[in-house]
């Protein structure tokens, strides 16, 4: 920012001036220590040369502190030019060094290495260690090496804790979760807790988390291996249809899933549900040292949105179907109801004579089960059948809600403004919210193959009707 009247040479100068800030003032006061320290340090040696004994050379205190701990030793002068300046009293200044998340992986382990490095001159000091593969100098000093992130620094310190706890939480979840809480899991772990090694933890984890994937494509193999038989006629008669294995069929095997042998198998469809989840909170697979997918296994939206539902038996379906009250089953009959009826064309009852899609609105006071009925609703839909199994049918059902909590407790629950791409704003009568989604995009694709939209909180935003040519559930 500058004033209209200011000198436009200035304002220019001052754009393109090197930035400032403590930390890099705090190598520039070091790096005059460490230069004064070893011209002294030259002069010593040069005066006992010559026979004297001069006075012992004292290590500035700027080479013993801590960046944590510079206030104690010297004052910030923010005027211009900004630098450090030797303290001349020694108040007991405490400094305090800026709140750093553990997702930010970088920032967090320089901030760690500033709280145990002392004297460092550089970004590149700082990334210093001891070398404890080199053999010990004649001088009795063991050599160093630069790391090359401030990560390796850390580790090579020692200063990253044990992860023990980390992995015994992911054991126990090996022992007790669906493959897909262990990603979600996996993905809060690395990126809220901080793993010390994250690729050898992606390796011993990358197989359990994969057993769904893995035994999707199996069951894909079994069934085409079964219409394969089918079509053999075997020669000479008989019901043996000869010899038929995978060599006879297009093995989808061969490019999701991994064979590491003895370690197990584990699939790329695993690395994409992942990465998915690492987006969301702005992080990539190479923070991480997980492997990028093959171009080619690349999917869309919509394989992306199914693959994101819990799973379900039949029979736990069916067990919270039978839990159901009188009212909240009538409720469940009518919606399930419109959804059958639109998907074998029929008209539904209380469509309107335009076609537009029906629209249920679930009221009642908080405790009696609404979110239940939710639930129930978005398992039913989204069964999927051993016929749908065999024919590769998904069954899209979006869980939505008006702000964060309530769209957690739905199982695949998002907001209706991140499913319906609404803008953000709090001024809903003057601003219409219109969905900022393309017709030809993917993500249209999923809101036309959306049999029910459940919203949850819908009165706390003015609809536009997002929906179309599908029921709808509506909560007050």
């Amino acid at each position: 920012m500058f004033s209209p009247d200011a000198d436009l040479r200035q304002v220019q100068q001052r754009a393109h001036a090197p930035k400032v800030s403590q930390l890099l003032e705090w190598f520039q006061f070091n790096a005059k220590a460490k230069r004064e320290y070893d011209h002294k340090l030259e002069q010593y040696k040069e005066a006992v040369a010559r026979g004297e004994r001069p006075e012992p050379v004292v290590k500035p205190a700027a080479l013993t502190t801590r960046y944590s701990d510079v206030l104690t030793i010297a004052t910030w002068h923010a005027s211009k030019p900004a630098h450090f300046e030797d303290r001349k009293s020694n108040t007991g200044t405490i400094g305090r060094l800026k709140f750093v998340p553990a997702r930010d992986r970088e920032r967090f382990m320089l901030k760690r290495l500033l709280c145990g490095v002392e004297g460092a001159t550089s970004y590149e000091d700082v990334r210093t260690v001891p070398d404890m593969e080199a053999p010990i100098g004649p001088d009795g000093q063991r050599p160093t090496k630069v790391c090359d992130t401030f990560e390796e620094a850390c580790r090579e310190l020692g200063l990253l804790e044990n992860d023990d706890a980390w992995y015994q939480a992911m054991d126990e979840g090996v022992a007790q979760r669906m493959p897909v809480q262990l990603r979600q899991m996996y993905v809060e772990i690395l990126t809220i807790g901080g793993v010390a090694d994250p690729e050898r933890f992606w390796n011993r984890y990358k197989v359990p988390m994969s057993d769904d994937h893995v035994h999707d494509v199996e069951q894909l193999i079994d069934r085409l291996l079964h219409e394969a038989k089918q079509k053999v006629v075997p020669v000479g008669g008989g019901d043996d249809p000869g010899l038929i294995d995978r060599n006879c069929i297009d093995d989808p095997a061969q490019q999701t899933i991994v064979d590491e042998g003895e370690a197990g198998r584990w699939s790329w469809q695993t690395v994409e549900d992942i990465r998915d989840l690492l987006q969301e909170t702005h992080h990539t697979l190479a923070q991480f040292k997980i492997p990028e997918p093959p171009a080619a296994l690349l999917t869309d939206e919509l394989q992306k949105e199914v693959r994101s539902y819990p799973r379900f038996s039949y029979t736990d379906i069916q067990h919270n179907i039978d839990l159901l009250n009188d009212d909240q089953r009538a409720a469940f009959d009518q919606v399930v109801g419109a959804v059958q009826d639109a998907v074998s064309g029929a008209t539904p009852d209380g469509a309107t004579p335009d076609g537009a899609p029906t629209v249920f609105f679930l009221n009642g006071p908080g405790g009696v089960g609404k979110t239940f009925v939710y639930k129930t609703l978005l398992q039913h839909v989204r069964h999927r059948t051993d016929d749908d199994v065999r024919n590769d049918v998904w069954h899209v059902a979006l869980a939505t809600a008006s702000n964060g909590l309530p769209a957690q407790l739905l199982p695949g629950g998002k907001t209706a403004h991140r499913a319906f791409r609404l803008p953000v704003t709090d001024d809903f009568r003057s601003k219409p919210l219109v969905c900022n989604v393309s017709k030809d995009s993917q993500h249209a694709e999923v809101l036309r193959r959306a049999k029910l939209i459940v919203w949850d909180e819908a009165t706390h935003v003015e609809p536009r009707r997002p929906d179309g040519g599908r029921s709808r559930v509506d909560d007050g």
